[in-house]
């Protein structure tokens, strides 16, 4: 929930597109995989706690729509 709440912070703060999810940074890997944190924020629109909500194009702009913007890929 506290992730999501400043993921829901930064939305806010600096608008969906200017936020991109990256995996460069391994410290919380042996925590929680990429591969979970991924997942939970493609659910975010479905299953965000606490009165929180994201919208579908928020997701998508964060997982990869923002980088192909900005990398000029289609």
């Amino acid at each position: 929930p506290a992730f999501c709440r400043t993921l829901r912070d930064f939305l806010d703060k600096a608008g969906p597109e200017n936020l991109l999810y990256g995996t460069d940074n391994p410290a919380y890997r042996p925590i929680i995989p990429d591969r979970e944190w991924i997942q939970l924020i493609r659910d975010l629109p479905r299953k965000a706690p606490g009165g929180l909500t994201f919208t579908e194009a928020e997701v998508s702009a964060i997982l990869g729509g923002n980088a192909q913007r900005i990398l000029g890929i289609e």
